[in-house]
């Protein structure tokens, strides 16, 4: 028995010969079944990004947390090779992300993302390049970042100790020396302050231009009504059911929150009307 294309209701469990739809023909549904596939992999790009960046908020949140508690009690000092840990976790994590944004954004030239933000962030923010430099060294010399403390009667700061790392790290060179040459210590709040604002900003940018530029929009409108109207194509051969769906529903019901939360357009749930309000 031949292979035969079909679709599948996501209302039930009602699968139906596209032969048989007087209203829909093997092209348009051929069609649809490389838009799904495409719109799959911009759902995938976008969520990805964004659990990169929910990985940095929990774990800025984590190392605030536990800076808090040794202040609360100087006792916990022995705590700071612990909170040294997750710096380098959060550096090393840092490069990896920086890494991938760059390369994301040498292959999209129509957003312009390296040049408008990525190097301008790179070079406009001390906080930004020591932390890709971080994340060099952790990953090739140390686990541990130097960290210093200091507590009097009115103030407890953390330093990540600069020179200690350049002294560490013998084979910097390039921007890695300059970096590291720059100063010899900086305060680890305004490091992660300044790291979490930039990975926001690079995440939202990112998003954003898949969402919108890449017409990830355009996909939403049409895809999601068409599923909803005549389900996900399948072939059918031998009584057995090849169903393509690339995720794209579960995909899409994330990518929602994703681009509300970022401000980038409202968007509810399928009914029987098109998905999206601007």
């Amino acid at each position: 028995m031949p292979k035969e294309l079909a679709m599948k209701s996501i209302h039930n469990d009602k699968i139906t010969a596209v032969s048989n739809l007087n209203d829909l023909s093997q092209e348009k549904v051929l069609s649809m079944m490389n838009n799904i596939k495409e719109q799959s992999q911009q759902l995938t790009d976008i969520k990805q990004f964004y659990d990169e960046f929910e990985y940095f908020r929990t774990l800025n949140f984590e190392i605030n947390g536990l800076i808090n508690d040794i202040k609360k009690d100087p006792n916990k000092i022995f705590e700071l090779q612990h909170l040294s840990r997750l710096v380098a976790r959060y550096s090393y994590a840092f490069r990896d992300f920086v890494t991938f944004s760059d390369q994301y954004a040498v292959k999209h030239n129509s957003a312009n993302l390296k040049e408008n933000l990525i190097s301008i962030q790179f070079d406009n923010f001390y906080e930004y390049r020591l932390a890709y430099t971080l994340g060099n060294f952790v990953k090739h010399v140390s686990q541990l970042v130097p960290i210093s403390d200091n507590f009097d009667e009115h103030t407890y700061d953390f330093f990540i100790r600069i020179d200690r790392t350049a002294e560490i790290y013998d084979k910097a060179s390039g921007q890695d020396k300059k970096t590291l040459q720059e100063k010899t210590e900086l305060d680890l709040l305004d490091f992660l302050d300044v790291t979490m604002e930039c990975v926001f900003d690079q995440t939202q940018c990112i998003v954003k231009q898949i969402f919108v530029d890449d017409k990830a929009y355009e996909y939403f409108k049409t895809t999601d009504k068409f599923i909803y109207d005549y389900g996900m194509p399948c072939y059918i051969e031998n009584k057995k059911i090849q169903l393509f769906n690339y995720d794209v529903t579960y995909l899409g019901q994330e990518v929602v929150k994703i681009i509300n939360e970022f401000g980038i357009s409202k968007i509810r749930t399928p009914k029987k009307t098109l998905p999206i309000n601007n």
